[in-house]
């Protein structure tokens, strides 16, 4: 067996990388490529590079909510809405 390293979708995954890079500029592809490449390997649907992609990041915010709970702070208390207030609400400074 020559295992998915030496497999068709994997010669695609590379080259699919290298005009990726090429085509933005030197930098890497996202991980987006990585998704498609592995359901082409492993016959998924067509929809399950997002639906992958989607889970994965539902699991992070879960991850940051319970350590945030734990610790009872903001991860990120740095980050700030500079958006118009809607009207009837508060300032922070108030």
């Amino acid at each position: 067996a020559q295992g998915w390293a030496g497999s068709e979708s994997a010669r695609f995954a590379l080259a699919s990388a290298a005009v990726g890079e090429e085509v933005l500029g030197g930098q890497a592809p996202t991980v987006d490529l990585a998704l498609v490449a592995c359901a082409r390997a492993l016959a998924l649907p067509r929809h399950a590079p997002l639906s992958i992609f989607a889970l994965g990041r539902v699991i992070g915010w879960i991850a940051h909510i319970i350590e945030q709970y734990e610790a009872d702070q903001l991860i990120r208390p740095r980050a700030r809405y500079v958006g118009v207030r809607p009207s009837g609400q508060p300032s922070s400074s108030q």
